[in-house]
């Protein structure tokens, strides 16, 4: 039997893909903003209806980055239930995560507790848009205006998302967006950072080691870039991407119309949605192992995803009830656009069977 993991990556056709390798080998530029590099994020930009991002060699980089070109110091206040790399950078610039809550029906950040949580050494909020949902974006940055704070996206799930119209790489300093091979978008390694016109010039310079010009150099940069061969499969499955949504969506379909009855899914069946997940709740943590044990045992491979928080001190835990609520009950199934109906409704079929067998 086929293994089946909760996700897997979009390749572009191959001949597609050979043709870009020979255009990239007629010019012999591989590097250094390349001209499929620039195409890339021109086409980018444009697919979210902005002026401009900056490619970056991954999300990472680009959190780090923004961070530091935005000035950020002291406390930062932050989500428990995100992917490792929102704290890390956060540590590895010898910043101060400070841990709140989530919200009680949802995955993201609440704006509500976020005001009490400002000291003196406070300057930044940083958010992720988990599962591509949005944050209260209007709620944050009215906060961070009142306390003069800055406001970074971790937006590494949010290809193609919007809020109230507007593209959700609007709001905040700084949004960062993943293009690793895992998400909806990807270009093997990748990811872009989209902000304000002044700081997008500090980043694109600071990728590059802060090079500006001939034998100029503007500040300290490093080297963060993004390679011609990264963008030729980032534009060959920007092409391709309206297809690819399609699919995801067709699959959420059929766990919306077979499973929902059965658990709590944290995304909405709307047009707006990336389905670059899909995480579903259980109302224990005893039918969420029991369900994830029953599916590794098909060769189906889900994820607690994010299991473990990304706050282990004991007495901060105490004011995250809602973080530790979800951790033990979420589990994100299987969806990519390769994954067939059949596959997708044996799934259902193993959740369903699995509920009905631990509820006797």
């Amino acid at each position: 039997m086929v293994k089946i993991f909760s996700t897997k990556p979009s390749l572009p056709e191959f001949d597609a893909l050979v043709s870009k390798m020979e255009t990239i080998y007629s010019a012999t530029i591989l590097t250094n903003m390349g001209p499929l590099h620039n195409e890339f994020e021109t086409k980018l930009a444009n697919y979210h209806n902005l002026d401009e991002c900056c490619l970056i060699n991954n999300a990472t980089m680009g959190l780090l980055l923004s961070l530091r070109a935005l000035g950020v110091s002291g406390e930062v206040i932050t989500t428990p239930f995100s992917f490792a790399a929102t704290t890390q950078v956060l540590k590895f610039l010898n910043l101060t995560p400070v841990f709140c809550d989530i919200q009680h029906d949802g995955p993201n950040i609440d704006a509500e507790k976020i005001e009490s949580l400002i000291t003196a050494k406070t300057s930044a909020i940083l958010a992720t848009h988990c599962y591509g949902i949005p944050c209260d974006v209007d709620a944050i940055q009215d906060i961070a205006d009142r306390n003069n704070l800055t406001v970074i996206y971790d937006a590494a799930h949010a290809f193609g998302q919007t809020v109230a119209g507007q593209s959700i790489f609007n709001f905040g300093d700084a949004s960062v967006l993943s293009m690793h091979a895992t998400k909806v978008l990807n270009s093997v390694e990748g990811g872009a950072v989209f902000a304000k016109p002044k700081l997008m010039k500090e980043l694109k310079a600071a990728r590059n080691f802060g090079i500006t010009g001939e034998d100029q150099f503007d500040g300290v940069g490093i080297n963060a870039k993004l390679s011609e061969i990264h963008a030729a499969f980032g534009l060959l499955n920007l092409e391709g991407v309206g297809d690819c949504l399609s699919k995801r969506r067709k699959i959420g379909e059929i766990y919306f119309d077979n499973i929902c009855n059965q658990v709590v899914t944290l995304i909405k069946p709307t047009d707006q949605t990336n389905y670059c997940y899909f995480p579903v709740c259980f109302s224990s943590v005893e039918k969420r192992d029991f369900v994830y044990e029953n599916l590794r045992k098909n060769d189906i491979y889900a994820r607690k995803y994010f299991s473990p928080l990304l706050c282990d001190d004991e007495t901060v835990l105490e004011r995250l009830s809602n973080a530790q609520n979800l951790v033990s009950r979420v589990l994100c199934i299987p969806i990519f656009p390769d994954l067939l109906e059949v596959e997708a409704l044996r799934i259902c079929q193993i959740i369903n069977q699995s509920l009905k067998e631990i509820s006797q």
